[in-house]
Protein backbone atom coordinates (compact mmCIF):
# COMPACT_ATOMS: atom_id res chain seq x y z
CA UNK A 1 0.00 0.00 0.00
CA UNK A 2 1.13 3.72 -0.58
CA UNK A 3 1.66 6.23 1.77
CA UNK A 4 -1.31 8.24 -0.16
CA UNK A 5 -3.88 5.59 0.33
CA UNK A 6 -2.69 5.01 4.13
CA UNK A 7 -2.72 8.74 4.34
CA UNK A 8 -6.73 8.56 2.39
CA UNK A 9 -7.50 5.95 5.52
CA UNK A 10 -6.37 8.33 8.37
CA UNK A 11 -8.03 11.52 6.84
CA UNK A 12 -11.60 9.64 6.65
CA UNK A 13 -10.80 9.25 9.81
CA UNK A 14 -11.11 12.75 10.67
CA UNK A 15 -13.13 13.96 8.35
CA UNK A 16 -15.79 11.17 8.92
CA UNK A 17 -16.13 11.16 12.78
CA UNK A 18 -14.23 8.12 13.48
CA UNK A 19 -11.36 9.91 16.24
CA UNK A 20 -12.09 12.81 17.73
CA UNK A 21 -9.86 15.89 19.30
CA UNK A 22 -9.39 16.23 22.77
CA UNK A 23 -7.14 18.15 24.92
CA UNK A 24 -4.84 15.01 25.78
CA UNK A 25 -4.56 14.46 21.64
CA UNK A 26 -6.65 12.46 19.27
CA UNK A 27 -7.99 9.31 19.46
CA UNK A 28 -9.52 6.20 17.76
CA UNK A 29 -11.40 3.81 19.88
CA UNK A 30 -12.42 0.43 17.51
CA UNK A 31 -14.73 -3.01 19.17
CA UNK A 32 -12.52 -5.73 19.18
CA UNK A 33 -14.66 -6.94 15.83
CA UNK A 34 -14.23 -3.79 14.11
CA UNK A 35 -12.36 -5.26 10.87
CA UNK A 36 -15.70 -6.81 9.92
CA UNK A 37 -16.92 -3.10 9.41
CA UNK A 38 -14.44 -0.52 9.66
CA UNK A 39 -10.62 -0.40 9.88
CA UNK A 40 -9.40 -2.30 12.66
CA UNK A 41 -6.74 -1.46 15.39
CA UNK A 42 -4.35 -3.27 13.16
CA UNK A 43 -4.92 -1.68 10.06
CA UNK A 44 -4.48 1.88 11.32
CA UNK A 45 -1.54 1.46 13.51
CA UNK A 46 -0.03 0.11 10.63
CA UNK A 47 -0.97 3.01 8.08
CA UNK A 48 0.38 5.71 11.69
CA UNK A 49 3.65 3.53 11.31
CA UNK A 50 3.94 3.84 7.68
CA UNK A 51 3.60 7.60 7.83
CA UNK A 52 5.79 7.88 11.01
CA UNK A 53 3.11 9.09 13.40
CA UNK A 54 4.12 8.49 16.97
CA UNK A 55 0.97 6.74 18.93
CA UNK A 56 0.25 4.69 21.45
CA UNK A 57 -2.41 1.92 21.98
CA UNK A 58 -4.77 1.02 25.07
CA UNK A 59 -7.65 -0.88 26.67
CA UNK A 60 -10.26 1.16 26.98
CA UNK A 61 -14.17 0.04 28.25
CA UNK A 62 -17.13 1.80 26.93
CA UNK A 63 -20.55 1.47 26.70
CA UNK A 64 -22.56 0.45 23.82
CA UNK A 65 -24.56 3.21 23.43
CA UNK A 66 -25.85 6.02 25.65
CA UNK A 67 -28.69 4.07 27.14
CA UNK A 68 -27.01 0.66 27.26
CA UNK A 69 -25.11 -0.40 31.33
CA UNK A 70 -23.19 -2.57 29.15
CA UNK A 71 -19.74 -1.56 28.15
CA UNK A 72 -17.41 -3.14 25.60
CA UNK A 73 -13.76 -3.53 26.17
CA UNK A 74 -11.70 -2.09 22.83
CA UNK A 75 -8.99 -0.50 21.95
CA UNK A 76 -7.91 3.05 21.95
CA UNK A 77 -5.09 4.50 19.99
CA UNK A 78 -4.06 7.89 20.85
CA UNK A 79 -1.32 10.32 19.53
CA UNK A 80 -0.58 12.65 22.17
CA UNK A 81 -0.75 16.55 22.11
CA UNK A 82 2.67 16.70 21.60
CA UNK A 83 2.58 14.94 18.27
CA UNK A 84 0.15 15.96 16.53
CA UNK A 85 2.63 18.09 14.06
CA UNK A 86 3.38 14.67 13.31
CA UNK A 87 0.03 13.77 12.34
CA UNK A 88 -0.79 17.48 10.79
CA UNK A 89 2.18 16.50 8.13
CA UNK A 90 -0.75 14.01 6.69
CA UNK A 91 -3.70 15.38 7.61
CA UNK A 92 -3.82 19.27 7.24
CA UNK A 93 -7.53 19.55 7.92
CA UNK A 94 -6.80 18.46 11.09
CA UNK A 95 -5.83 22.07 11.99
CA UNK A 96 -9.14 23.72 11.39
CA UNK A 97 -10.81 20.75 14.76
CA UNK A 98 -7.05 21.70 16.63
CA UNK A 99 -8.09 25.74 16.26
CA UNK A 100 -11.39 25.33 17.19
CA UNK A 101 -10.27 23.38 20.15
CA UNK A 102 -8.13 25.88 21.42
CA UNK A 103 -10.58 28.64 20.98
CA UNK A 104 -13.19 26.64 23.30
CA UNK A 105 -10.73 26.68 25.98
CA UNK A 106 -10.08 30.17 25.91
Amino acid sequence: MTLTAQQRTIVGLVRGGGAHLHEEGWKVWRHPQAGEWQASTEEITAHLDALEVPYTVSIVRRRQSSRSAVSVAGLELRVATSDLPALLRWVPSLQRQIDALEADRR
